[in-house]
């Protein structure tokens, strides 16, 4: 944020004055005169008249900020708007964790009065916004402007005035970026939630907890848990830090020392850490009515960071190498979070830089973070498969065990393969879109004019994200799917059903889909499942259908009796290379034969694992113009 500091007046006026060349000013020191009111008794009156009024003098600092927590500060200063009329003004608070701002506007009828704070719910501001904002009116008069400020913290005043449509194309574009911020750790979040599922380890759990933590910490920093989570309630707001970093220094504690396994490793560090959780927990009720208290509260919270730090060097040079990662990684959250520290305890200034050096760092964090367990993942795989084939060896020596020892191991192996590719995909295919929508959010927030473009870039980049989460979503869900789930299907419906909800889908109007169903009787079987066999299916027809002038069709046929179905699914599209006809159901496998098209490349193995789980087939075979045809058994479970 490039805060413009001009006056055209002298150092003594204390004015501003509004050009039309110019969008925003910065109200700093040198444009404000200051009174301290000790007991936070004065009112507006009084301060505006002798001899109060002339006891407002320039503070002598740098930068605004309150010295003495308990007493008022008032701020008064001059605008001369030279502008059109036609141009709305505004004067913006950027602290917004200040408990009580009025501001107060001479007029001819005396004084008009604005309140607002963090102790006022958020419907009272004048606009729905997270920080403080006044409307200044359209006047070309010299407006004489009173702002009294009072805090309970240290807090520095970071005042502005802006031109109403530059804080709209600003807030826009922060609470964009604030979205995608959010969504980031979203989905870190469930992918550590997959990874419980998927391993049963505790530290997964933990760094889920550390995320939801690290998250309500954040929306504390930049006011956004205020204004959308507990907007009616202004009381939690003196407590919503201290809560925050609990939420978010406990989990994370509990994480590190499960990650580098301090409980075996290093078993007096590990007894510390758990007496630094108590003794953290205990802080949380004492009073934090002093500073001192509040600064050695801050220091006593980089321990867990500190430790963590030394921990993961201790554990690299002893041969666990994910602890690189995860050293490298809170170097940089340590590095972001003092700096965040610093500027909360107001020893340094607010600025873009310090305001969001926590995010950026966080950011930076998780990266590495998932760096470190996907290096870890893999050496647990490898551990296993190392020691299922030493078992494997000692027992091939029983010939009765040796058959069996073989199929294991085979299993074993494929499944260790699958996970890592599957850690390896979801890594690639996740880190592509996450960096794009960084890249061009950081080019919208440069070029302003080229932003509705680079909003519709990122916007195709989430949509891309957004199926590759729901593919591993439905893969998981199959899965997981257990098999006394059968239910009566209409065929009719089921399909009538798919169809209109792909209506949504960009090529789908370009398609004309034949259905010819033959249900003879009641059909029983698993619905879900085959629900997601004729989704994945349909929607390939149209993914890849041939767009050089040729009329799109999918025919869909299906027969079904007391005894099974037939199901087939017939399409003009571009069809598949007769080279890769062996490989298309195999998982992350992609045709790659038609541009622009992306996915995960787990659409045909969801289909034909979903089949497995039901005792049916699938088939494949070119159809008479070229396209694809799928034909599909499924056994009628009536009788079952």
């Amino acid at each position: 944020m490039i805060c413009i500091l001009l006056s055209t007046q002298s150092y003594a006026d204390y004015s501003i004055t509004l050009l039309n060349d110019h969008k925003e000013y910065g109200i700093s020191s040198q444009f404000v005169e200051q009174l301290e009111d000790p007991l936070a008794a004065y009112t507006i009156e009084q301060v505006s008249s002798s001899p109060l009024t002339e006891k407002f003098k320039a503070s002598g600092e740098t930068m605004l900020r309150n010295t003495n927590r308990e007493a008022a500060y008032w701020l008064r200063f001059k605008i001369i708007n030279k502008t059109d009329k036609s141009q709305q003004w505004l004067i913006e608070s950027f602290n917004f964790r200040i408990n009580e701002i009025s501001f107060y506007l001479k007029n001819q009828n005396g004084f008009s009065e604005v309140i607002q704070g963090d102790s006022y719910p958020f419907k009272q501001r004048s606009v729905g916004h997270k920080n403080f904002e006044f409307l200044l009116p359209n006047s070309a008069d010299t407006l004489t402007c009173y702002m009294r400020i009072r805090t309970k913290q240290p807090a520095s005043f970071e005042l502005f005035v802006r031109r109403f449509d530059t804080f709209t194309s600003y807030a826009v574009g922060e609470y964009f970026l604030l979205g995608i911020f959010y969504g980031t750790f979203s989905i870190v979040a469930f992918f550590s939630l997959f990874l419980i599922i998927a391993f049963r380890k505790t530290v997964f759990l933990y760094y889920s907890f550390f995320l939801f933590g690290f998250g309500v910490f954040f929306m504390c920093q930049d006011g956004t848990g205020f204004q959308y989570l507990w907007s009616d309630y202004p009381v939690i707001n003196a407590h919503s830090i201290s809560i925050a970093r609990i939420l978010m220094l406990i989990p994370y504690t509990l994480y590190f020392t499960e990650f580098l396994d301090v409980h075996k490793k290093l078993p007096t560090v590990w007894k510390f850490m758990m007496g630094w959780i108590v003794l953290r927990i205990v802080f949380l009720f004492i009073g934090q009515e002093s500073d001192l208290l509040i600064s050695l509260l801050m220091y006593y919270d980089y321990i867990p960071f500190i430790v963590a730090y030394f921990c993961a060097i201790y554990s690299y040079r002893k041969g666990f190498k994910p602890a690189l990662y995860f050293a490298l990684g809170f170097s940089v959250l340590l590095t972001a979070f003092v700096i965040n520290s610093l500027r909360v305890a107001c020893i340094v200034e607010s600025n873009i830089f310090t305001a969001y050096s926590l995010n950026v760092g966080a950011v930076i964090e998780i990266l590495f973070l998932s760096l470190a367990l996907g290096s870890w993942l893999r050496q647990i795989i490898q551990e296993k498969t190392v020691t299922e084939s030493m078992n494997r060896l000692l027992e091939e020596k029983v010939e009765e065990r040796t058959e069996i020892l073989q199929i294991q191991n085979t299993i074993i192996n494929e499944k260790a393969e699958e996970l890592d590719t599957l850690f390896y995909r979801l890594s690639h295919d996740i880190k592509g879109p996450i960096k794009s929508i960084l890249g061009l959010a950081n080019l919208g927030a440069v070029d302003i004019q080229g932003q509705q473009e680079y909003f519709r870039r990122i916007q195709v980049s989430a949509k891309n994200l957004d199926k590759i989460t729901s593919d591993f979503v439905q893969l998981s869900n199959v899965q997981k799917y257990k098999s006394d789930k059968i239910t009566e299907i209409n065929f009719k419906e089921l399909v009538d059903q798919i169809i209109d909800s792909l209506r949504y889908i960009p090529d789908f109007k370009h398609i004309t889909i034949h259905t010819d169903i033959d249900q003879q009787g009641p059909f029983h079987s698993h619905k879900h499942l085959l629900h997601s066999v004729i989704l994945n299916l349909i929607e390939n027809a149209i993914k890849y259908r041939n767009s050089n002038g040729i009329e799109s069709k999918l025919d869909i046929l299906i027969s079904a009796d007391k005894t099974k179905a037939v199901l087939q699914f017939s399409d003009n599209g571009i069809g598949i290379i007769k080279e890769n006809h062996e490989n298309i159901f195999n998982m992350f496998y992609r045709e790659g034969i038609k541009e622009g098209i992306t996915g995960s490349g787990l659409g045909l193995y969801i289909v034909k694992i979903s089949l497995q789980k039901i005792n049916g087939t699938i088939s494949y075979a070119p159809s008479e113009d070229k396209g694809s045809t799928f034909m599909i058994e499924v056994p009628n479970n009536y009788e079952l």
